[in-house]
């Protein structure tokens, strides 16, 4: 017998819901980041695979990453504390990917590779897709395909939700421009720590809707 917990409901099923309900959601996989980078003093957890069926927002409204598949747990003591001297973007990104197939690998660097969570949340879950379709495709790993496909009763679909808009589409008109901004600092960084500096604009944008 197998005991499975219900999660709840994944986040394509909001994409419908009230800008109120969505920027919480926005706000909560955002904090989520922070916990995963900071939280622990131990430990540094860590993942690359982004996507709206791996979370779930429970019935109390709380955003759970529900795929561990894919999530990295790095002892701390083997880390050493390097802050981040160079802006990390795609290139960046797949050098990582690369580092991280390599059994030479140890992740003694990875706190200079954690913020590009960030960016994999902003481009692939929060971005307005129709109006930056190159962002869904942000930190996907180059063995994945350029459309990625299902089987489904003997014919291939597209992925679900390759039209959507993302979480932050539609937003208030007095915040539409510094979100816009934000999220794309967010995922296309311009200087050095400028990452993290959108996402605590963001956090602030959507604190105050």
């Amino acid at each position: 017998m197998i005991v499975v917990e219900h999660a709840g409901r994944t986040l394509d099923t909001f994409m419908d819901s009230s800008w109120e309900v969505r920027a919480d959601i926005a706000l909560q996989l955002l904090q989520l980041v922070d916990t995963l980078r900071e939280k622990d003093p131990d430990w540094v957890l860590f993942f690359l695979d982004v996507s709206f069926q791996n979370f779930a927002v429970d019935s109390r409204g709380w955003v759970r990453l529900i795929d561990l598949d894919d999530v990295m747990v790095i002892d701390r003591r083997t880390v050493v504390n390097q802050e981040q001297m160079e802006m990390c973007n795609e290139q960046c990104n797949m050098d990582l990917q690369k580092k991280l197939y390599s059994d030479e690998y140890h992740c003694e660097d990875i706190l200079k590779y954690t913020p590009i969570m960030y960016a994999s949340i902003c481009a692939r879950l929060l971005s307005n897709l129709q109006k930056h379709p190159d962002r869904r495709k942000w930190g996907k790993t180059s063995e994945e395909s350029e459309e990625q496909r299902v089987e489904v009763a003997g014919s291939v679909e597209s992925e679900k939700h390759s039209d959507s808009e993302g979480l932050l589409h539609g937003p208030p008109d007095k915040i539409k421009r510094p979100l816009e901004d934000a999220l794309g600092r967010c995922v296309q960084e311009t200087q050095p720590g400028g990452r993290l500096d959108a996402v605590f604009t963001l956090q602030q944008i959507l604190k105050m809707t």
